[in-house]
């Protein structure tokens, strides 16, 4: 065999060895990070040589996050690191949709300097549109469904609609009147579900169902830490920001303050997955084999999965860490809460299964 031709395949191998290492899930209980750096930002670069603020993050087919640190959208397409658009706000919720390419951006305002709230469009050329926002205060968290784009208004405490893309002449719709949530964050949707909302200052999960009901799917309304191992529902949370629905119905969600990440099923249990309840103040790496329960993350603010990894960002830390699901059957016990009822409002459910996904913080 030929020197060039045994240099070729050495080439195909590493290649090969890269795919696997980016796109694989890792075997074990393991944690890792997926990205975040000391370096540069990283555009161009490999995902843990960039610097990064995640505030969520979202995955279709590929790993998107709002860098609200950096004032970039961003998504790691084949293995490195892509800037997909700036802003003069600060991004906070992202969604793509991977049947035309369009990303959703949500960016909040602030006062120094005077930045209004925004949602925009950022199309495939790389253009950027501004999308109407009706009376909304603070667009926040966003997720695609059923041929629109749904977000929660951080300031408003409410849940609006919008057809896509949007191209001309659409209007906003009010889905969860302003005032029955209390700084609603993260969003994700599900056919045949509905939309899971995260009542950050509620201390609870709500979903918004087909039928347009609200009613309370984990938390018990007040501030804490407990419930692992019992109903989701008798569970205390702690200012819950992100949330991803896997394809099982399983939940995840980023339990804030509580520097947990935790997972339950609707009417079922809920238990932790990743965080030992610590603050990582020294900004320490994940050990090799690292175990997600051992390690301290940082006020988790997005989560999303593929189903089978899920990935966590900590804007404190600056990093995006992932860890495979894994974990035993969740149980299944009786229990329903109604907080709210929107009767006039009525939810699309029809949807392909391209249109759904989460509004949360870059893979491919």
């Amino acid at each position: 065999m030929s020197k060039r031709i045994e240099r070729i395949m050495f080439v195909i191998a590493m290649l090969i060895l890269v795919i696997l290492t980016l796109r694989a899930c890792p075997a074990g209980a393991q944690l890792d990070r997926f990205m975040g750096g000391q370096g540069a930002v990283g555009n161009g670069a490999p995902p843990q040589q960039a610097v990064v603020g995640p505030y969520h993050v979202d995955f279709t087919d590929r790993l998107c996050v709002s860098d609200y640190s950096n004032y970039e959208a961003r998504c790691v397409v084949m293995g490195t690191v892509q800037r997909l658009a700036g802003f003069s706000g600060r991004p906070v919720g992202i969604a793509r949709d991977p049947a035309d390419n369009r990303v959703y951006v949500s960016t909040f305002k602030s006062t120094a300097p005077v930045v209004p709230a925004g949602l925009w469009v950022v199309e495939p050329s790389g253009g950027v549109r501004a999308l109407p926002i009706g009376t909304t205060t603070a667009p926040y968290g966003l997720a695609l469904f059923g041929g629109f784009l749904w977000w929660t208004d951080q300031q408003g405490n409410g849940f609006w609609r919008l057809p896509t893309p949007c191209l001309t002449g659409c209007t906003p719709q009010v889905m969860i009147p302003p005032g029955t949530l209390l700084n609603p964050q993260d969003v994700d949707c599900r056919l045949g579900l509905g939309c899971l909302i995260a009542d950050t200052s509620h201390h609870r999960v709500v979903l918004f169902d087909l039928a347009s009901n609200v009613s309370t799917v984990a938390g018990i309304g007040t501030m804490g830490f407990s419930g692992d191992g019992g109903s989701a529902l008798a569970a205390q949370l702690a200012f819950p920001s992100g949330l991803a629905i896997t394809a099982t119905g399983q939940v995840i969600i980023a339990d804030s303050v509580n520097n947990r990440v935790r997972r339950f099923i609707i009417g079922g249990t809920i238990q932790t997955v990743a965080g030992n309840g610590q603050q990582n103040t020294a900004k320490l790496l994940p050990a090799a084999n690292q175990n997600p329960l051992t390690f301290p993350i940082t006020n988790p603010q997005g989560v999303a999965t593929d189903g089978s990894t899920v990935f966590v960002g900590s804007n404190f830390v600056g990093a995006i860490y992932d860890f495979p699901l894994g974990g035993g059957p969740v149980t299944t016990v009786t229990a329903t809460r109604t907080l709210a009822a929107t009767p006039t409002n009525t939810m699309v459910a029809t949807a392909t299964a391209t249109a759904l996904r989460t509004c949360n913080v870059p893979c491919d």
